[in-house]
Formats: C-alpha cells, structure tokens, sequence
C-alpha cells in the first residue's frame, strides 16, 4: 500500500514558545516522532507532503484585522471579540474592519457565507518571511517531497491543508496524492483540533484512500477539542494509532 505522509504546518508559529504567536502546547515534542516516521515512509516507497500556513498581515483569520476583537489565545471561550459572525458583520458594515485588513468588506460577507456565518479569530501567526512561518527547529526537510501552501491571500484562512496549493506546479494536495497513486496518507503535525482534524476529514471524504492520524506526532490546542475532534475523526472512518 503506497503511503504518503501528510505533515500539517509543522512551523515555529504554533510549535516554538520563544517565537509566541500561536504555540501548541508540547508542539515541539513531535519533531523526533516525525523525523523517524518520514524516514519510515521514504524507506518503503512513500512519499512525504509537508504543508506550510504562510498568512500577510490583515489576515481574515486575524483578530488585528478587526475592530473591537481579540485573538481566541487572549480571551475566555465564549466571549464574542474572538470571532466574527455574518450577522453581526452585516448590522455594523465595513466599520468592523481595522485599517490593516487585506480583504474587503465584500470578501468577508462570501467567506462567512462558506464557513456557517462563524470566522474565529487568531492572533497574527506564520506571516510570510517572519520566524513562525519557517519549520520547527530539527525537522529533517531533506525528506519532503512536495511542499503545499495554504493562506497566503488575505481573505483566506483554511484549516484543511487538502486543497493547499504546490508552488511549482500549481498542484493541490489531492491532486498530488492522485498522481502519485497513493493508497494511504498518515498525518501528523500541528494541530489535533484545528488543521489536523480538517485535512484528515477532507482527504477521507474523497473516498479514495485509507487515512490514519498518528497520536504520537500530533499535539491540541486544547485537551478537550482534541479529544472531539479524535472521536469525530473516528467516525468519520479515520483510523486512529
């Protein structure tokens, strides 16, 4: 069975507490993990496909991009300043965006139409040419084989690296792992509850592969979301090991 492993943004922004923007707890513990598993793979004919969130400032994801809004890190769960909802962006209007934000007004009425009328905001995290956009320290790159980026225009902040794009040939996820005739994708990386959980359930929904999350490389945000996002994952026919 042809593997690849899918490592989801593995990057000093959410796995380097001196870097500070959106730390995963024990986030760098999986570094071991993941190097070992890569060299696994890539000894029995696999492939790897490492995915890197590489955001602008004024991210629609941002909190900074809003006026009035904290990042989800800063406040209790609950609290409406961390996210953003159609109604209330349709009741206060273009006024609800800071100076800095990227998208327009417009934008963001099409983003939370998509996403159930709810975009959760974070604090400014993997811009591109900062430290939190690159690897975690350790992380053997010499075995990765293709690299896809998700969230470099502004009014987009997706979770699921699935559709992230191949720089070089303009690939997406999916439709490397359809070229490259793969039979099983493993994901590890960061994090459990948010990009981890959304990758596996979009690659398993195609139907066209076995999918497996393995605990010993990923880490939560939160203990209590992770561990829903694992049952959901279960089942949804993703085998957890």
């Amino acid at each position: 069975m042809k593997t690849a492993t899918l490592l989801v943004d593995c990057q000093k922004g959410f796995g380097d507490k001196k870097v500070n923007e959106l730390y995963v707890p024990g986030g760098e513990q999986i570094v071991d993990t993941i190097n070992s598993y890569m060299t696994q793979v890539k000894n029995v004919g696999g492939i790897v496909i490492a995915s890197r969130e590489l955001h602008q400032v004024g991210n629609i994801g941002f909190a900074s991009s809003y006026v009035g809004k904290l990042p989800i890190t800063s406040v209790v769960v609950g609290d409406p300043r961390w996210i953003v909802t159609l109604a209330e962006a349709k009741a206060v209007g273009p006024a609800i965006l800071s100076p800095q934000a990227g998208f327009t007004f417009e934008e963001l009425i099409v983003s939370l139409e998509s996403q159930n009328g709810v975009i959760p905001l974070w604090p400014d995290h993997c811009v591109d040419m900062t430290p939190g956009a690159e690897y975690m320290n350790w992380l053997d790159v010499s075995h990765i084989d293709f690299e896809v980026v998700k969230g470099n225009r502004f009014h987009e902040h997706p979770f699921s690296a699935a559709l992230a794009i191949h720089q070089q040939t303009r690939l997406t996820t999916l439709e490397i792992l359809e070229q490259q005739q793969i039979e099983q994708v493993d994901i590890l990386g960061l994090a459990t509850d948010y990009c981890d959980k959304d990758s596996a359930i979009d690659i398993v929904a195609t139907g066209k592969y076995r999918v497996r999350l393995i605990l010993a490389g990923v880490r939560a945000v939160n203990s209590s979301t992770g561990e829903a996002a694992i049952e959901l994952m279960r089942e949804r026919g993703i085998q957890i090991i």
